[in-house]
């Protein structure tokens, strides 16, 4: 117990100044009484003392029945699991624990309002800062536990018993041999745990017949069957077999799964089935998902200048990671990851729908909105800006990568549109004639290697404007031109190089998530070549790749070479050379403009 020192003042809570010595020896043994009782709680009922963090509060209150927080370390994700579990093992007997909470909260948020580091922190607590708000708060929280099952069935899952014994099982009672310093209260533990091994606890029974199970996961999947569950707390990230399993658990009581981690382990089942759910199809998409990410300036208990030198130490993915709780590839990203994060939070579904042909000679398109459609648009054609039209086609084997066909902004370096399936190459670039139609015939580019000869030698068919180059045949000692982009071992470095730049500048804006998801498992392996990480596909990192490279090295062609003379030789559509000798396409619907100005036509 903290020693009264006589001569000393203290300060009642009404706000009056008084010594030891001034008191009676009863008001003195009564003062020891209260001090002793206050000092006990903090060590036996640390839950009386919580005050919550906005990021926290949203974890807590979410009614989803699957809830994943994603943080960088120290944040407070174990924090906000150990709290929930314990609110919902005690339901309603957690309620005299609370008593003090609209106090504390509005104590503390109110400092928040001022010291928080963040002026947006700062203002957050400050909307909280007042009695309505705090007393609405509690509220919503009494609710949550009154809510919980009565008798409710645990278990709180970590990687391995050491980790258990050191995080998630201190979080919740601290010290098993003397239950204080965790989130339950002492008084609320029926005997002693169940111990599995020294300091290691098996089982913890509570008074209200609420059971709490430790598991871990190097036990293997085997040993999360058994009884059905009302929650289940797993920190950091568990096994996909073990997580189905545990799902099980979960389904005859339509219980709670909590879910708590740093996002360490690259790109997992955890990245596609939580935080990507949000992005899918209504069809495939789990509606009792939620996902909230977090980083260190959401903890507002952080001091500035630790964070800054725990940051200087570490390298770009390790940033990501445990700063921001973002998700990273292992190995070495070849794409700056802070910029792909950040490409990541705009990522929007676009529009479906097919185009379909108008006229007897494939002159017109028209954009028909299908849910199903296989053309994805953000951005409808325009007529002030201009186009290229970059494709990756397919390898053409069974277990392949995909075709996948864009259209790229060049007055705002941004994807606008895509094509992305599996079709047949000559029935591919019957897809790229109609997209490239639509948006005003731009410099079509479609990847020549392999099965895309056939979609070239289709597509040239019936449109003009295809990319080329001239190189030298040295079997015939003449220049010849080639029709179309040709991966070797020389353009790939310099087209993967043209769409890292851009997406480091910022040059580069997308929606489409596709690409930004194969971005970040695209990495540097061993040997210094950069491609898929393996199970991953690159289609539409290659087909950026292309359309960047493009725009960078040709000319616009929204003007005819200069000078222009009516009815002369360069009065016709085609590949042509400007006054600089740069290549440029000449659109027939510019001569045509052209041609209406010379005879003084509307």
């Amino acid at each position: 117990m903290r020693n009264l020192n006589t001569g000393t003042s203290y300060r009642s809570s009404a706000g009056a100044w008084f010594t030891i010595d001034n008191l009676t020896k009863e008001q003195r043994a009564e003062l020891e009484k209260t001090v002793r009782e206050l000092e006990r709680r903090k060590v036996e009922e640390r839950i009386r003392y919580f005050v919550p963090t906005p990021r926290q509060i949203e974890f807590h209150l979410n009614p989803k029945r699957s809830r994943w927080f994603l943080a960088g370390n120290r944040v407070g994700k174990t924090c906000a699991g150990g709290v929930l579990v314990t609110l919902m093992v005690l339901g309603k007997d957690a309620l005299k624990y609370m008593i003090d909470w609209p106090a504390s909260f509005l104590k503390e948020f109110k400092r928040l309002s001022v010291v928080a580091e963040h002026e947006w922190m700062r203002e957050e607590y400050a909307k909280m800062a007042n009695e309505e708000s705090v007393n609405d708060l509690v509220e919503k929280y009494r609710q949550v536990v009154l809510m919980a099952p009565k008798k409710g069935r645990w278990w709180v899952c970590s990687e391995s018993y050491q980790v258990q014994r050191d995080v998630t099982q201190k979080e919740l009672i601290g010290d098993p041999d003397i239950l204080e310093d965790g989130w339950i209260p002492k008084r609320e533990i029926k005997g002693k745990p169940l111990m599995r091994a020294a300091k290691v606890i098996d089982l913890i029974k509570l008074k209200n017949g609420a059971v709490i199970g430790f598991k871990s996961y190097d036990q293997g999947r085997r040993m999360f069957q058994g009884t059905s569950q009302h929650g289940v707390w797993e920190d950091e990230e568990p096994p996909k077999d073990v997580r189905d399993e545990i799902r099980m658990r979960l389904l005859d009581t339509k219980g709670l799964e909590l879910g708590t981690l740093t996002p360490l382990s690259g790109l997992s089942h955890i990245y596609d089935a939580i935080y990507l759910n949000d992005t899918k199809p209504p069809d495939s998409k789990d509606p009792e998902v939620f996902c909230l990410t977090a980083g260190w300036d959401d903890n507002p208990h952080l001091d500035a200048e630790e964070k800054k030198r725990l940051e200087a130490n570490m390298d770009e993915g390790e940033i990501e990671a445990r700063k921001y709780g973002r998700f990273i590839s292992p190995g070495k990203c070849s794409f700056k990851a802070k910029r792909l994060s950040e490409m990541l939070e705009k990522c929007k579904p676009g529009e479906r729908g097919n185009l379909e042909w108008e006229g007897e000679y494939k002159s017109r398109v028209k954009w028909v909105p299908e849910e199903d459609g296989d053309y994805e648009v953000w951005f409808h054609p325009n007529d002030k800006d201009e186009y290229i039209c970059p494709g990756d086609v397919a390898e053409g084997l069974e277990h392949g990568d995909f075709d996948a066909v864009g259209i790229i902004n060049r007055n705002h370096l941004r994807l606008d549109a895509v094509y992305h399936g599996k079709i047949d190459p000559d029935v591919l670039a019957e897809y790229i004639h109609k997209l490239c139609v639509y948006y005003k015939e731009p410099v079509a580019a479609p990847e020549g290697n392999n099965h895309g000869l056939t979609t070239i030698s289709f597509l040239k068919q019936d449109y003009i404007n295809i990319y080329r180059t001239t190189v030298y045949d040295k079997t015939y000692d003449e220049e010849r031109e080639k029709i179309g982009w040709y991966t070797t071992t020389k353009t790939r470095p310099l087209m993967i190089d043209a769409v890292k730049r851009a997406v480091r500048q910022g040059d580069f804006t997308c929606y489409w998530r596709r690409f930004v998801d194969e971005a970040m498992n695209f990495i540097r392996h061993p040997g210094g070549k950069e491609a898929a990480r393996s199970g991953y596909w690159d289609d539409a990192v290659i087909m950026a790749g292309i359309g960047i490279f493009i725009h960078n090295s040709t000319a616009f062609s929204g003007s005819l070479p200069s000078p222009f003379v009516p009815g002369g030789d360069n009065k016709k559509a085609g590949w042509q050379k400007d006054a600089n000798g740069k290549e440029i396409f000449i659109h027939q619907s510019r001569i045509d403009e052209m041609e209406r100005a010379e005879w003084g036509e509307d």
